[in-house]
């Protein structure tokens, strides 16, 4: 079987509907209905973590426990619309065809920072307010697991593009 070149990948690629720019256009789509949520849940923080007070917990109780709650539950609304910025950026450079740059690399780094930040924060909710938490912080830790992979990728990418670059 003969391989496939790179005109004929490209056109596979870049066919119909599935295409990479129309991918783009989706997942930045995505990106702003996941913002619109993290504003929504932000604005109704204390009718969520309510909701919460009346499950078990093993550690903290009353007021003590709402404050945690909703307090780590603002500190991740930031975190979540400061990477979904990262993101949105990030999709940006890569559809104006900006991909190995050093720019993608640091914002990988950046994301995989604040979605480690998320998983600590969601930890300390876990464990002090509400125990199913935790499957969000286990969640969160193996996603800032594969942005590393990515990122390191990406890293070796740029590496070897700069050296290239050099020789010619």
């Amino acid at each position: 079987m003969a391989a496939k070149g790179p005109e004929t990948m490209k056109k596979q690629t870049n066919s119909g509907i599935f295409n990479e720019e129309n991918s783009i256009r989706l997942t930045k789509g995505c990106i702003l209905l996941l913002y619109a949520a993290a504003a929504v849940m932000t604005l109704t923080g204390p009718r969520i973590v309510g909701h919460f007070m009346e499950r078990s917990t093993p550690w903290l109780t009353g007021n003590t426990r709402f404050g945690v709650m909703l307090g780590c539950g603002y500190v991740c609304a930031a975190l979540a619309f400061v990477c979904l910025t990262d993101l949105y950026r990030l999709l940006g450079r890569i559809g104006r065809g900006d991909v190995f740059v050093a720019e993608n690399v640091a914002s990988l780094r950046r994301i995989g920072l604040e979605v480690l930040a998320a998983a600590f924060m969601t930890a300390v909710i876990g464990l002090t307010c509400y125990l199913p938490v935790l499957v969000l912080s286990a969640a969160a830790i193996f996603m800032m697991l594969i942005i590393r992979v990515v990122r390191n990728a990406f890293g070796k990418a740029v590496a070897m593009q700069d050296e290239l670059d050099y020789t010619i």
